[in-house]
Order: C-alpha cells, then sequence, then structure tokens
C-alpha cells in the first residue's frame, strides 16, 4: 500500500507486511532520503515516519545544505 501527505508532497510512503502482525514502513523522498521502521503498530508506524520526514524537511529547509 502506498501513502502520500499533502504536507509532504515529494514524500512517498509504503506499508508492508513482512510477517504476521509485524509491518514496515518506508518512506522516500525524491532526492532519495529514505525513513524505514519496524513493528506491530501499523498507524504509529506512519506517523512516526511521517514525523520523522516533516522534521527532515523542516531542518533542510533552515541549512544551505541538504542532510
Amino acid at each position: 500500500m502506498s501513502i502520500q501527505f499533502d504536507d509532504l508532497p515529494n514524500w512517498t510512503f509504503s506499508v508492508e507486511e513482512s510477517s504476521i502482525g509485524l509491518y514496515v514502513v518506508k518512506g522516500k523522498d525524491k532526492n532519495g532520503r529514505n525513513i524505514e521502521m519496524r513493528g506491530v503498530d501499523v498507524d504509529e508506524l506512519v506517523g512516526k515516519c511521517r514525523d520523522f520526514a516533516l522534521a527532515i524537511v523542516e531542518k533542510s529547509e533552515t541549512k544551505d545544505e541538504p542532510i
């Protein structure tokens, strides 16, 4: 399953069930930056990945160089 957020237009997130009850959420932006988290609560993982991506974007916007 692929997920996109309006406030993160350059990011795409995917959710996979790697084994019964264990999920992997991956995020990737157009600059090649990646996030990956594993756990049992898929909604929590998606939220954490989204928050982390927002922090990356915020930090990169305040600096002249990419993270």
